[in-house]
């Protein structure tokens, strides 16, 4: 894991926000919460990187997936989890994630945000040695409490299971 950035970036770990949980009633019809949890952002940084002439991100949605904690699975689970490359597509491991420990997402549970919750700004970030001269951030206002944001290789093989659950196609190595 890795600082995050002031503005947001794909693999972004924040600590509590709407997490969609739903469950089958015994009646038969379904019951949803969202209470407030640790989550990854999916979106692509270009998807977020575009804004309109009054300075705010046209991106309308962000995706995300909640954390799971690694530790209240039984043992095999445990070991495929870690031992997991791009083969199983669904899952993610991503290992220590500071105060929610060692995590995992699962990308069949993707669910959208409004971009909204955030209240951001698309900024620019002259002084910053990351941000490139020029080009403005979707940068949240509130809400955007993160604890870091996953490692390049880990965002790699986000994209890459992203593509291979959603198309089958894999990456060409």
């Amino acid at each position: 894991m890795r600082t995050h950035l002031p503005w947001l970036s794909q693999g972004d770990i924040f600590t509590a926000v709407p997490v969609v949980t739903v469950a089958v009633r015994a009646s038969g019809g379904v019951e949803a919460n969202f209470p407030t949890g640790p989550a990854v952002l999916l979106n692509h940084d270009c998807a977020m990187d575009k804004a309109s002439k009054a300075g705010k991100p046209n991106i309308k949605t962000l995706h995300f997936c909640r954390l799971i904690a690694v530790s209240v699975q039984d043992d095999a689970r445990k070991r495929t989890l870690r031992e997991s490359g791009i083969t199983p597509y669904e899952v993610m491991y991503l290992g220590e994630c500071g105060s929610f420990g060692e995590s995992f997402i699962t990308i069949s549970e993707m669910y959208p945000l409004p971009t909204d919750y955030f209240a951001p700004n698309a900024i620019e970030w002259p002084n910053h040695d990351q941000a490139a001269s020029g080009d403005r951030y979707c940068t949240p206002s509130v809400n955007g409490d993160r604890i870091g944001r996953i490692d390049e290789d880990q965002v790699s093989m986000l994209r890459n299971k992203l593509n291979a659950f959603w198309t089958r196609l894999l990456p060409k190595e």
